[in-house]
């Protein structure tokens, strides 16, 4: 259950909703605003939830050094970044804030291993705070690590063309 929405029983249409307003999201893929400062990028999660500038850019700092960003191209925008470093911002940024869920789309993916036993830690966090990460992973090691369950999301895919 998030946010009162059975996410194994609900109905296609609920899921975008649910999406855009539980913003814990974590994948391989950057999302960010072109040409902004990538602290700048992480803090934004908290000023959309009302934290002062000045703390979201504190925490957004905060979460550099835990995934070992150096601080000299944070002032450039993540997109900048090659692969495993846009995907350290995305990491971080989906962990800006304490969310009810986290979707996690192999999150941990191409990282070294330190990087991935950081992010399993965050993930660890996450749930001993009670949040319910969802997550999709082809890392079997990663699955058995992490899940209280599985399921087989193929009955809710889309049909593949011939």
């Amino acid at each position: 259950m998030v946010g009162g929405v059975d996410v194994v029983k609900a109905e296609p249409r609920e899921i975008p909703a649910l999406r855009r307003e539980t913003p814990g999201n974590a994948s391989q893929v950057l999302r960010a605003v072109p040409r902004g400062p990538t602290r700048d990028d992480l803090a934004e999660p908290l000023r959309v939830a009302g934290t002062s500038r000045d703390e979201a850019l504190q925490g957004a700092e905060q979460r550099l050094i835990r995934l070992d960003i150096p601080a000299p191209p944070c002032r450039l925008s993540p997109t900048t970044f090659f692969g495993g470093e846009q995907q350290h911002v995305t990491v971080a940024r989906g962990f800006a804030q304490a969310c009810p869920a986290m979707r996690l789309d192999e999150p941990a993916a191409s990282l070294d291993a330190a990087k991935r036993d950081t992010v399993r830690h965050l993930i660890d966090v996450a749930k001993a705070r009670g949040a319910v990460p969802v997550g999709i992973s082809h890392d079997a090691a990663a699955r058995a690590r992490g899940a209280t369950g599985e399921g087989d999301a193929s009955a809710v895919a889309p049909a593949r063309a011939a």
